[in-house]
């Protein structure tokens, strides 16, 4: 029940969190002489809140003298941005472990190494990452006269596979640096030591007793990782021309469409987030 409780009111501080940041554009609609206007803050959050009752009637304007029902148009670019999301965060997630795991096979130099070359590619930024991503197909089409994967979404297109990819690369590096710690930090335990002693093989100690014990840690920072996805995922939406949720809310901007196409992100994650903290407490119980 306290369990519950918390969650409830995470969810509802980060709900009105989410109203306040879109009505906060309308509190610097000043006039002379005004520093801040809040009788405009204010209205905007009551436009804010009128819209959750009437969700029917709210529409938006793809060209001029057109308009359209916000219901269900957004739920097209909320998909795809969730499917690249949460595709990434998979790939992210089980390319740290099989890299950790692999890593920790090596000779203990390799490992310094690995660790070395990992940490100079977290430090290269996310657009001249992509745009190199970019460049290489383009270098590769001029060779070859082959498309390998399209850079670029056309109007009416979806590509998939490059954005995941590079959506999902700092956030691996970013894992693979935790797990590796927290695998390091295992290894010093007396049960590592008993299991040895036993001739359990490496492979076997790493699989079935270090990760389970690690997933607690894992899933605590899950958090973070998404947050920073999150941010990644206007400049890739930007750089890919995706018709995500970030494009469409930027595109087509109020303060409604602000607050509802953030919701719309925010609930899924959330839900994500608090199923992974249960699914991993429940776990813990039965251990």
């Amino acid at each position: 029940m306290k369990k519950l409780r918390e969650t409830l009111l995470k969810f509802s501080l980060s709900f009105v969190g989410i109203i306040v940041v879109g009505g906060i554009p309308s509190l610097f609609k000043v006039s002379d002489g005004q520093y801040i206007n809040l009788n405009g803050f204010l209205d905007a959050i009551k436009v804010i809140l009128n819209s959750f009752l009437h969700l029917e009637d709210l529409t938006y304007i793809p060209t001029p003298n057109v308009e359209y029902p916000l219901f269900p148009h957004i739920f097209h670019p909320i998909a795809y941005s969730l499917i690249l999301l949460f595709s990434s965060l998979a790939i992210a997630y089980a390319v740290s472990i099989l890299l950790t795991i692999g890593t920790l096979l090596l000779p203990s130099k390799l490992v310094r190494r690995t660790k070395v070359s990992l940490s100079m590619l977290d430090s290269i930024p996310d657009l001249l990452l992509i745009y190199s991503f970019q460049l290489f197909i383009i270098f590769l089409y001029k060779k070859t006269g082959m498309i390998f994967f399209n850079f670029a979404a056309l109007p009416g297109e979806k590509i998939y596979f490059l954005p995941i990819v590079c959506l999902s690369i700092y956030p691996a590096v970013f894992l693979f640096r935790l797990t590796i710690t927290l695998f390091e930090e295992e290894f010093t335990r007396n049960y590592i030591t008993l299991a040895k002693g036993k001739g359990i093989g490496m492979m076997t100690i790493m699989y079935k007793h270090i990760l389970p014990n690690i997933t607690v840690s894992l899933v605590n920072n899950s958090k973070n990782v998404m947050w920073f996805m999150l941010t990644n995922l206007l400049i890739l939406e930007r750089m890919f021309n995706i018709p995500g949720i970030t494009t469409f809310i930027f595109q087509y901007i109020s303060p409604e469409v602000f607050v509802i196409g953030l919701l719309l992100l925010f609930i899924p994650t959330f839900i994500l987030n608090t199923a992974c903290e249960l699914a991993v407490e429940k776990n813990k119980k039965v251990m």
